[in-house]
């Protein structure tokens, strides 16, 4: 079947030379056994370095998908490439990537018990700790980290496996232990500004307020080099800015709002509190323009009714009756009389109800098919399979292929469901804990109304 087929040229070159590797003219020569399966291993080396390149290339593009195919490819028709512990290491990688986390620890475990002096044992143990946080269990991701000490891993493992730890302590609420490991990682590390950052948390969750506003000042300090960095320094001004709005020093908590960047996943919050820490200041110009920003640029944010509201509000205290009393229209616009709430939301929730259903049903199916995934995996790797097994790689190649890609058109489904969900279940829970914003609009209106009324009467 066309679909089953690698679609690099490199993969399907691959495989012609595993099938017809020695020239033919040797077949006939009179060439020792030896001679004949040192040419052809030659032969497969260099098919299998310039298969690994190309992958490599495929890794780096973030093409997961396609890199964990040809990989399989790779390790499955020549498991004795000088390599393969860097070829098993990187489908553990990919196939985390995408999401098949248990086939991704069978990857680390296989490459942990049958390569065990292979360089990338250590990026193995940490694939396995990075797992184990991402399912909760926080304790084996301690029990990883110890394992990784254990081993002089190099300094890049290390710092990683030290980030780790440091927030499994965290979420366990061992803060001190969690700040001694943040602290210990380099300067030079990709994971220094997430662990400075989460040093900071930590001291505010021990209530060392001056300790954790120097700690989230020292990582505004940074230079914003990349994405990740300035990701992090967003949210550092974030956190900032919600303590000292908290600590009322409204004016420090305003510029730290102001300054998130327009691409951070959380700028909507940020514009939503630069309006609220403007107001509690009484500026209610300055208010206008985040919240405007908010309503223009995010129509559809959850808290779009809170900047309605509080935008009215700062319309009426700079005596913009008119612009006010639209703003109130809307918000009555946007919500129905009480009595036709609790229908409406009814309705969301039985939708919600049936939805979830049909996500059950396919994350069913996803484990389902990721366990026939991990059944096939290991061909060409060990010889636990069975024999019938052994002798089709080729339908096997096609049985993995197919589970690959039902696997990863199921998952993007399951994904986008879940997603909408997750968007509307919050925006229901929202609406129903927010039925009085009609009664408040209102209220506003008819003060406009009378404020308007009376300074067009002096």
């Amino acid at each position: 079947m066309s679909y089953l087929k690698p679609k690099n040229s490199s993969a399907i070159l691959f495989l012609l030379l595993v099938t017809f590797s020695t020239p033919l003219q040797l077949l006939t020569a009179p060439v020792q056994l030896e001679g004949l399966e040192r040419l052809k291993n030659r032969d497969l080396e260099r098919a299998s370095e310039k298969l690994h390149y190309e992958i490599n290339g495929l890794f780096e593009e973030g093409r997961y998908w396609e890199c964990a195919r040809d990989l399989i490819i790779l390790i499955d028709f020549y498991p004795n490439y000088s390599k393969i512990d860097n070829a098993i290491f990187t489908l553990g990688e990919c196939l985390y990537e995408v999401g098949l986390v248990q086939s991704a620890a069978k990857i680390y475990r296989f490459l942990i018990q049958k390569h065990i002096r292979s360089r990338y044992l250590g990026h193995a143990l940490l694939g396995l700790q990075r797992i184990e946080y991402d399912r909760g269990d926080f304790g084996r991701c301690i029990e990883f980290y110890n394992a990784i000490l254990r081993g002089s891993p190099k300094k890049d493992i290390l710092n990683c496996a030290k980030y780790y730890a440091g927030l499994s302590y965290y979420q366990i609420k061992d803060y001190p232990k969690a700040i001694e490991l943040l602290s210990d990682i380099e300067n030079d590390s990709p994971y220094f500004d997430y662990g400075l950052y989460t040093k900071g948390l930590s001291l505010l969750r021990m209530k060392k307020v001056k300790r954790a506003v120097k700690a989230l000042n020292d990582v505004l300090r940074l230079p914003v080099v990349n994405d990740e960095r300035r990701s992090v320094v967003d949210e550092t001004r974030l956190t900032l800015g919600y303590l000292y709005y908290e600590l009322e020093y409204y004016n420090y908590a305003l510029k730290q709002f102001l300054a998130v960047s327009s691409d951070h996943k959380n700028y909507q919050d940020a514009l939503l509190a630069a309006g609220w820490a403007a107001v509690k200041m009484k500026y209610y110009g300055e208010a206008v323009g985040p919240l405007t920003d908010l309503l223009s640029q995010f129509p559809d944010n959850l808290y779009s009714d809170e900047a309605l509201f509080l935008l009215g509000r700062c319309y009426l205290k700079l005596e913009m009756y008119d612009e006010a009393l639209k703003i109130y229209d809307h918000i009555l616009d946007l919500y129905p009389e009480k009595d036709f709430l609790p229908v409406i939301l009814h309705e969301v929730n039985q939708t919600l109800a049936d939805e979830r259903q049909k996500a059950e049903n396919i994350n069913l199916e996803l484990l389902m098919l990721e366990s026939r995934l991990l059944e096939v995996l290991p061909i060409g790797m060990d010889g636990t399979a069975p024999d019938y097994l052994k002798q089709e790689k080729k339908k096997l190649h096609e049985i993995r292929t197919s589970l690959l890609e039902r696997i990863q058109k199921e998952r993007q489904s399951f994904k986008s469901i879940t997603n909408q969900m997750d968007e509307l279940e919050k925006m229901a829970k929202l609406k129903e804990s927010r039925k009085n914003w009609r009664a408040f609009a209102e209220y506003g209106k008819s003060r406009a109304l009378f404020m308007k009324r009376s300074k067009e009467r002096n």
